[in-house]
């Protein structure tokens, strides 16, 4: 099957960095994670969606390659771009954490 690099070497370079920090998030203070959650949870979510468009963008509209996977990965990447900014200003009075969430690998619930 054909590939192309413009396709691969972003994808891997991708696939690398989110593992990376993923791993390495662990590390972090735990607190951290009582503001970042959101923020994880909205990128996971749009990237996952924009996996699976590009994935059938790329499959059903061959003729077209690479345009046809990139261009749904350029509108999710400023989709999460756009949430982002929308929700960290809107966050500004709105507590991110809700009261009780719980932290992972903490016994403890919020105060």
């Amino acid at each position: 099957m054909p590939w192309s690099p413009a396709i691969i070497y972003p994808t891997l370079g991708t696939l690398v960095a989110v593992a990376v920090y993923d791993l390495a998030r662990f590390a972090f203070p735990k607190s951290w994670f009582a503001t970042t959650w959101f923020y994880e949870h909205l990128i996971k979510m749009i990237g996952a969606y924009t996996a699976v468009v590009s994935a059938f963008s790329g499959t059903v509209l061959a003729r077209w390659q690479p345009w046809s996977q990139i261009a749904p990965s350029i509108v999710g990447t400023a989709a999460m771009f756009g949430f982002i900014v929308y929700y960290h200003h809107s966050s500004s009075s709105v507590e991110v954490a809700p009261p009780g969430a719980r932290i992972p690998g903490d016994d403890q619930q919020l105060r």
